[in-house]
């Protein structure tokens, strides 16, 4: 007699078949319920992402930041890098703050520079395992060159293997999904009140603000810009595409697909400036979703007399930021940076 895992089953080989064609049919209805929630209002699409992502983005928690521990970790002469450390919600929130040394400009502009999967700060500012070669291509360093003040946050996605310190995104994702928050609630609320300290600060003009991120990055880009209306443009490479095709646990929430996928939560930072760029050959997120979706959210804009405001291309190369440095300087442009 053949055991079970030998045999090919009727019973369970049409069950996963069958359930298979029930989501794809589901997905079909879906879209037309994506079309309408992306003609709402700003504020309301806002309220039912915030209520999707989860707490503490709801507005029902302290919004205390205090700066714990600042530290110079670099300094060569032109770019000065201190480490910050700040308590929010009694979580220890750190990041590496990148500014021109010898820029005694008394406004200036504030970017959230964020990095993707296995990154961390010292790398997407250059500073550790040659980061300005890597698939960052100088993101950062162009930016603190012109003059504004950069600001990379230590999201939980490093490298375990390469910067130790284990830990499990799924599982504590799985944790907060049970609590009715997530991991992108948490962290995006992180950023805001980071941007709550700088644009405090008096060197600082609260009126130039924005964000910059590649692959995860780029997701929250457009994430803090979609739920902080202080940002008054956003770059994301290398992210925007599909999500029933890149439909990771992280990048999930209930009911999302009803609601709002990547051209939708992307609808909320028009009219304000948005700059969406992939790969040809990215082979994490591939551009053909990325352009399909870009093409929802084009009508969006076309729509609303926002076509002004939004940018896409498909660049020559791989799961990197466009080293040509167009998005960087429309960005800065936007900002007011002219140095």
């Amino acid at each position: 007699m053949a055991s079970y895992n030998e045999i090919e089953n009727p019973m369970r080989t049409n069950f996963v078949s069958s359930l298979n064609d029930f989501i794809k049919k589901e997905e079909e209805k879906l879209k037309d319920k994506r079309n309408a929630f992306i003609r709402l209002s700003e504020e309301e699409k806002r309220q039912r992402l915030i209520k999707e992502v989860g707490r503490p983005i709801d507005g029902n928690y302290s919004k205390e930041i205090a700066l714990i521990d600042e530290s110079v970790i670099s300094d060569d002469g032109n770019v000065v890098a201190t480490k910050m450390t700040f308590d929010i919600l009694g979580i220890e929130f750190s990041g590496v703050k990148y500014e021109a040394k010898g820029d005694d400009t008394s406004s200036k502009a504030f970017i959230m520079g964020i990095h993707g999967g296995d990154g961390i700060p010292e790398l997407i500012g250059g500073l550790v395992r040659g980061g300005n070669t890597y698939n960052y291509n100088n993101m950062i360093t162009g930016i603190v060159k012109k003059g504004a003040v950069v600001f990379c946050p230590q999201l939980l996605l490093w490298k375990i293997q390469d910067f130790g310190s284990p830990y499990d995104r799924i599982d504590m994702n799985n944790r907060l999904l049970q609590q009715g928050s997530s991991i992108t609630a948490i962290e995006v609320f992180l950023m805001m009140r980071t941007i709550d300290y700088f644009s405090s600060l008096p060197e600082i003009d609260e009126e130039r603000i924005g964000s910059v991120g590649l692959s995860y990055g780029g997701m929250y880009s457009v994430f803090l810009a979609a739920l902080d209306t202080r940002i008054k443009s956003a770059v994301s490479s290398c992210w925007f595409n599909d999500r029933a095709k890149y439909h990771w646990r992280n990048f999930c929430y209930f009911g999302a697909e009803e609601d709002c996928f990547d051209a939708e939560i992307a609808s909320m930072i028009l009219p304000r400036k948005l700059y969406i760029e992939a790969g040809s050959d990215d082979t994490c997120f591939t551009p053909e979703g990325a352009i399909a979706e870009y093409e929802r959210l084009k009508d969006f804009a076309d729509k609303n007399g926002f076509s002004d405001k939004l940018q896409f291309r498909v660049f020559k190369g791989v799961h990197e930021f466009c080293n040509d440095g167009k998005y960087i300087n429309s960005l800065l442009l936007d900002l007011k940076v002219f140095k």
